[in-house]
């Protein structure tokens, strides 16, 4: 008996060594039984290293692994045992997981400089392909060769981000149609022929207009003036409540001895019309009340969606403006709000009785309209002549309508490019006064990210390919270029969609890149997929709502804070970049700087798979700052409402705001300015060394910049 069960025990290892064997993933790491498990390129072999164990030599070309046995899903750690070819060789080392077929490209890149000599260990955590086994590949680019005697792969969790230390805070909504009774606690006073409105709280006297006219978007809409009647300075706190689809967090401000203080309340509307919003202040103990009436006009770039399938539900529609997403591209349909901007996609055949069709109902229910025809579709022009038809038709119904041209796809590059059919059309119409902008659709964009890339403990700090790749592909300057030398015209980019990268967190991060390098073009909008129904099938990454009818996890999430800090945002010229930091797809850190009213906006992403330190100096005081970070972290948003030159801009003796960016993440930050203007950003810079000791604080950086905050 003892025998059998001594047997039985000896069989169950066996079984269970054998399935290990089976399952590990990549076969034969080490390189122990030659190649095995490995297809090799012409002029590597597997010889033995200085040590014991075998090694593979690299000189050019990929090596890859067998697939794993399924589908390898979230980040896995690749750690990959190296020796380059020494600092001089112009050469480097490539890896990525990769599907089992097709053709290959690197998420991560390590230089030879980099590599240095001697045996390291180079990882990265990495996004394989989703839905399908994966293979380790390893490749070399430049002279080599490159030894690798060991490939891991493990999965891993990145850490949950911290969340920013400063939290906006919202009033809550006031309900639809909400009148105020009376003045509340305020009172109205002529005023050169108008009037007034005076609150008093807390020993301070705020005095406010009673009416104003607000730019979908923007943010900074009320003017407040506030005289300190007490005898010490006071904090104001301001909060403003609205009906839904109004965004305004609450802001506390110094108000000195002396003159007064006058700044611009914030509050940010996504519904065009007339509506009644709750001014409350508090300063000590106290607490008072006023109305403001508020006309929204539209402004541009406006984000949307599009409803490409079955018309939009009642239920997308009202939560839209509440969104702060205010544009709805859809097939002509009854029973659109009135306070969204309404597209028109007007689907083939576009018959005369169609055309006349449309210009009669548009009047009361649309403000833009389009012909329109599905992604792949024909893309030879036949779209022009209804456009001019509708144009005709609607000069004749004397009917205010703006046209956006026929969809142009964008070739795939990089970089992107428009096809010379496409440009015609475009040309054509433009140079004629008969559309408002040509629509573009960019490529359908794919990614499989890095991040965390280190050689032993040290950061490698370079930019890696699978960004890079991500900016190349965006890299679309060359097609509006090419239109604007015919006619001076914003763009407006329809149908934006990816395919997914395995991680919802990067899809967003993907997004939001797009999204400003589309707002960068001066874009009179843009717009995503409402539902997966509505997106290209196998790229239904990016869409508002999921199949659920919810907000898409990151991706809605991020759309909805983007369209907030994007809405309305007009480009500014980059007036200083270096190829490491700028404009280029091969930087390290690409930004974009952008203007709205008194905000100065800026965007900037890691194309790094480490961390990166920055500093970015403005040449005029920010008042405030709301930020919003999409990466493969997740989606945060942090909010200063009185910003004041860090105790590290003090010791630089320079006015410069600190930015920490992780690998892959993209960050926008808007900021009310002090003295808007046109170029209000000076430089993005890495961040120097800070002087330390001493502690002397220079007398002219507190009397020129910090005593700004906020306007006297």
């Amino acid at each position: 008996m003892t025998d059998r069960w001594a047997a039985l025990a000896i069989s169950i290892t066996l079984t269970l060594a054998a399935s290990a064997a089976w399952a590990q993933f990549p076969a034969n790491p080490e390189f122990a039984d030659g190649a095995a498990g490995w297809a090799l390129p012409e002029g590597a072999e597997v010889g033995a290293n200085e040590g014991t164990r075998g090694a593979l030599s690299l000189p050019g070309g990929w090596a890859r692994s067998g697939a794993s046995e399924q589908p390898l899903t979230g980040w896995q750690r690749v750690e990959v045992r190296v020796k380059g070819p020494g600092k001089g060789a112009q050469s480097r080392l490539l890896l990525a997981l990769a599907p089992d077929a097709g053709e290959l490209a690197a998420q991560v890149a390590l230089s030879a400089e980099d590599a240095g000599s001697g045996w390291h260990t180079l990882s990265a955590e990495l996004l394989p392909p989703p839905g399908a086994p994966a293979s380790v590949a390893i490749g070399v680019e430049g002279g080599g060769p490159w030894l690798i005697d060991s490939v891991t792969v493990a999965a891993t969790d990145p850490p949950a981000a911290e969340p920013f230390e400063d939290a906006a805070i919202f009033a809550e909504p006031l309900p639809e149609g909400w009148e105020p009774e009376g003045l509340l606690d305020a009172i109205s006073r002529p005023i050169a022929g108008t009037s007034e409105l005076i609150v008093q709280v807390g020993g301070l006297e705020v005095t406010m207009p009673p009416m104003v006219m607000a730019a979908r978007g923007h943010r900074g809409t009320i003017r407040l003036a506030v005289r300190n009647r007490s005898m010490k300075e006071k904090d104001l706190t301001v909060a403003v409540a609205g009906p839904p689809g109004f965004f305004a967090p609450e802001r506390t401000v110094v108000i000195r001895l002396g003159a007064d203080t006058v700044f611009e309340a914030s509050l940010q509307a996504f519904r065009v019309g007339t509506f009644r919003a709750r001014m409350t202040f508090r300063s000590d103990d106290s607490e008072a009340s006023a109305p403001v009436e508020i006309e929204v006009v539209p402004s541009y770039p406006a984000p949307g969606v599009a409803c490409i399938g079955a018309a939009p539900p009642a239920e997308l529609l009202a939560a839209l403006p509440a969104l702060g997403v205010p544009l709805i591209a859809t097939a002509p349909a009854t029973g659109l709000r009135g306070d969204l901007t309404r597209l028109w996609l007007l689907p083939s055949p576009w018959s005369e009785e169609a055309v006349a069709t449309a210009v009669t109902r548009i009047p009361t229910e649309a403000e833009f309209a389009a012909v329109y025809y599905p992604r792949g579709g024909e893309s030879d022009g036949d779209g022009a002549a209804p456009t001019r038809a509708l144009r005709r038709a609607a000069d004749d119904a004397q009917v205010p309508l703006f046209l956006l041209g026929p969809p142009a796809d964008l070739l795939p590059g990089p970089p992107p490019t428009i096809a010379e059919a496409d440009l015609a059309v475009a040309a054509t119409l433009g140079s004629g006064g008969n559309i408002s902008a040509p629509s573009l659709r960019l490529p359908i964009l794919g990614a499989r990210p890095a991040r965390k890339v280190m050689l032993d403990r040290a950061n490698v700090t370079g930019p890696q390919p699978c960004w890079t790749a991500v900016a190349a592909a965006l890299e679309i300057d060359q097609a509006p270029a090419a239109i604007r030398q015919s006619a001076r015209l914003p763009m407006f980019f329809a149908d934006l969609a990816a395919r997914s990268t395995g991680s919802a967190e990067c899809d967003a991060a993907l997004l939001a890149r797009t999204l400003a390098v589309c707002a960068w073009q001066g874009a009179t909008g843009w717009t995503i997929a409402a539902r997966p129904e509505d997106a290209p099938e196998g790229a239904d990454a990016w869409t508002l709502l999921d199949a659920a009818g919810e907000l898409r996890g990151p991706v809605g999430e991020a759309y909805c804070e983007l369209s907030r800090e994007l809405a309305a945002a007009i480009p500014v010229s980059i007036l200083k970049q270096s190829p490491e930091i700028g404009s280029a797809p091969t930087a390290s850190v690409g930004f974009r700087p952008f203007i709205r009213n008194d905000e100065g906006i800026l965007a900037l992403w890691n194309n790094t798979g480490a961390p990166v330190d920055l500093i970015f100096e403005p040449r005029t005081q920010p008042l405030d700052v709301h930020t919003v970070s999409v990466g493969p972290e997740g989606v945060r948003r942090g909010y200063v409402g009185a910003f004041h030159y860090s105790d590290d801009a003090v010791a630089l003796n320079r006015p410069v705001v600190f930015v920490t960016l992780g690998p892959g993440e993209f960050r926008v930050l808007s900021m009310q300015l002090a003295r808007p203007f046109v170029g209000w950003l000076s430089s993005v810079e890495f961040k120097p060394n800070i002087p330390r000791g001493g502690g002397n604080k220079p007398r002219s950086f507190g009397e020129e910049w910090d005593g700004r905050s906020p306007r006297g």
